[in-house]
């Protein structure tokens, strides 16, 4: 008891030495000895593994596989407390059984043992680890042995889908050598619950979000629908971490995170998806939290920012005080990238030189050289490291140059780059640029809009308007995807029943759902089919169906007769038989004969692809789009039911005296101000937490002064704020 009393005593006079730096409540200490005892966390830090990533690849295949062995090795090495992975484990959303086995096996390698774990979870794990059937950490699992836990979010690339929304890290989460975090499964709004971690003296309290669409959470956070619960006890105390898996750049009006949406009392964001490694954490100055970057552990493009060297993060935490020290990883394969501008090298050649193509290709050959020299140099000493480098030559050929022949040029480092195909890139953006420069007669808003659209298919077209429309103009039951696709049948290929076909081949789909859930009420039909609908957004099962609907849309116009007109004579009859009154019937669905387009064929016959789109075509097209917006989906409902069936029998839908709403479901009224506080039968730990919305106007860390008896029961108090310094 004295002894404890002591410690107390010491801990109090380091709080008041702390109190004279006010500029920084959260300092990064440079000193790593004190932050290295029996209340300092330590965590392993990584993002973007991209298990699987080019795993039938020759010389790349097992690239993968070496680091993230390399990485559980490193926390083993430093006898870290749990390692904390921030999205994109695995490349493929279905890994293959090689993926599995070999992530599987080195999780059980390093995370399993006798190593005590010493650290408690006070949060309730229920609400923590809410999609698993074991709603606990894995170490305190009776039938594991677990050294290392292992805590992860999931990423763009193996983000949860299908019907029950699971993905590769909940299998892993079933097998308990994962514990999955950050899933939300709303798609309304987003209430983050921290899992609550003690060491010591030392609280942290670990937040995590997984990958959500960028446009659709940018907008959840516009109309203030995230929000952040904190204890109610102690809030200056936790050290508060947040993982998170989004755009950090911007790519887009809405098609990023910035940083100002975050909560100001956050002291780390650990930020996964981008792959440029910026581990070193950077201060925010308008939100006063660090943002740390890992990086990816592989190279999994060919761009600038994959080139520089990659690395994890050992995190140490102790009080309200941090370290990040960065752990290069050796067992990486290097990437070197150059540019070259031909136009730069007048004084070796010109577009007028004899054979200057000749030596155009000498320079990049001695460019090439130099970057294998330097990675010849890097490699000596690290035996770890892959033999053959990823070499990218990037040459802009403006100004009258012609490209030479890259297979060629490429045969001749077969045995030294681990990429021969992808060597050279030739490049024309300069050239652009300065044509865009000279004109000064040009209309520059003309020459905007034309390029803002050339090159570009008209699904994507659709697809961004309805990313930046309003509420009343969204689509409620189809996906961006399967509406592009049908009007870009019916622009491309004439198919003037595409869109129709769609919806009412998704109406039939849904209603059948629908019925299989015993659904019958009107606010779960309109849940249920908002979630029915995310649940095949950019899946496979989204694709057969849109494909579905396609095949059905030709096989009625072949049951019509109708053919797409000659291009020299559909202005003349461009409004004959453009649509048709009559139900449709149901038919067999076309070959690869006449009228249809085979898989892979040119589709020469009677309904091969128009070169150009009908005039009439697009007129008839915004008609049919413009009165599918206006109608509700309760309304599709009741006007299909009214229709006989495609099969031929009657079946009964639901009621037609309900109505739902057909706003979408990713962009809520923006009347909505804060989420309606949970249910007092659901929330467990609501009484634990405080809500703190993401667009809260106080600053700093908040903390409650308040010294009311109706708290005394209660482990945690009420929230207040006070300014950060």
């Amino acid at each position: 008891m004295l002894l404890m009393q002591v410690r107390w005593s010491e801990r109090l006079q380091r709080r008041k030495s702390n109190l004279l730096n006010l500029s920084f409540p959260h300092t990064i200490m440079s000193s790593e000895s004190t932050l290295d005892d029996e209340d300092t966390f330590k965590i392993l830090i990584a993002t973007d593994v991209h298990l699987g990533y080019l795993e039938k690849d020759a010389i790349r295949g097992n690239d993968t596989y070496k680091t993230l062995d390399e990485i559980l090795k490193c926390a083993k090495t430093n006898q870290v407390d749990f390692i904390l992975l921030g999205g994109d484990l695995f490349h493929e959303n279905k890994p293959s059984r090689r993926c599995l086995h070999n992530c599987i096996t080195m999780l059980r390698r390093y995370c399993m043992g006798e190593s005590p774990i010493l650290f408690n979870i006070l949060s309730d794990q229920t609400v923590n680890f809410n999609t698993t059937q074991f709603p606990w950490v894995n170490y305190q699992d009776e039938n594991l042995n677990i050294s290392i836990p292992v805590f992860s979010i999931h990423g763009n690339h193996d983000d949860p889908t299908g019907a029950e929304g699971l993905c590769a890290l909940d299998l892993l989460s079933a097998s308990g050598l994962v514990n999955h975090f950050g899933h939300s499964q709303s798609v309304e709004r987003i209430e983050m619950s921290p899992i609550l971690l003690q060491k010591g003296s030392t609280k942290l309290a670990l937040y995590g979000l997984g990958s959500i669409p960028d446009e659709r959470l940018y907008r959840m956070f516009v109309n203030n629908q995230v929000t952040m619960l904190r204890p109610k006890e102690d809030q200056d105390k936790w050290f508060n971490l947040f993982t998170i898996h989004q755009n950090r750049s911007k790519h887009g009006p809405t098609n990023y995170i910035p940083e100002q949406f975050l909560d100001e009392f956050i002291d780390l964001v650990v930020w996964g998806h981008e792959h440029e490694c910026l581990i070193a954490p950077t201060r925010n100055e308008q939100q006063l939290f660090y943002v740390t970057q890992p990086g990816s552990s592989v190279a999994t493009s060919l761009s600038p920012g994959e080139a520089t060297k990659k690395h994890v993060g050992l995190l140490k935490v102790k009080g309200r005080k941090m370290n990040l020290q960065k752990i290069p990883l050796n067992t990486v394969r290097q990437f070197f990238i150059q540019d070259v501008v031909l136009a730069d090298y007048e004084d070796l050649f010109t577009p007028d030189t004899p054979q200057v193509t000749k030596k155009v290709e000498d320079l990049c050959y001695a460019k090439v050289i130099e970057m294998l020299e330097e990675a010849e140099r890097e490699r000596l000493g690290c035996p770890l490291t892959p033999e053959k480098p990823l070499i990218r030559l990037r040459v802009d050929y403006s100004g009258g140059f012609e490209a030479f022949n890259t297979s060629r040029f490429s045969q001749k480092f077969v045995d030294r780059v681990a990429n021969p195909k992808d060597l050279i890139h030739f490049l024309r953006q300069r050239e652009q640029k300065e044509k865009i420069k000279d004109e000064f007669d040009v209309d520059y808003s003309k020459l905007l809009k034309t390029t803002a659209v050339e090159g570009q298919r008209v699904e994507n077209l659709v697809k961004q308007y309805f990313e930046a429309a309003e509420q009343t103009v969204q689509l409620s039951l189809l996906t961006e995807q399967g509406m592009g696709k049908a009007i870009q049948e019916f622009v491309d290929k004439d198919e003037k029943d595409a869109i129709q076909e769609l919806i009412t081949y998704q109406l039939e789909k849904t209603q059948r759902h629908l019925q299989a859930r015993g659904i019958t009420s009107e606010q779960d039909i309109d849940t249920e089919v908002r979630r029915f609908r995310d649940s095949k957004k950019n899946t496979t099962e989204e694709e057969i169906e849109i494909r579905e609907a396609i095949n059905r849309a030709k096989a009625l116009r072949l049951e019509r007769g109708d053919v797409p007109l000659d291009p020299d004579i559909s202005g003349e009859f461009g409004d004959v038989a453009m649509d048709s009154d009559e139900d449709p019937v149901p038919l067999p669905l076309p070959t690869r004969g006449r009228g249809s387009r085979g898989r892979g064929s040119r589709g020469r016959g009677r309904g091969a692809t128009a070169s150009e789109p009908k005039p009439a075509g697009r007129g008839r097209a915004r008609k049919s789009t413009t009165t599918t917006q206006s109608r509700s989906i309760m309304q599709a409902f009741q006007a299909t039911s009214q229709k006989p069936s495609r099969t031929g029998a009657s079946k009964s839908y639901l009621p037609v005296d309900l109505t739902i709403n057909d706003s979408d479901e990713d962009f809520p009224d923006l009347k909505a101000s804060r989420p309606p506080p949970r249910a007092a039968a659901a929330a467990s730990s609501s009484s634990s937490f405080t809500k703190y919305s993401s667009q809260s106007q106080s600053r700093g860390v908040a903390f409650d002064d308040s010294d009311d008896d109706d708290n005394e029961d209660n482990p945690f108090k009420g929230p207040s704020h006070r300014s950060r310094k």
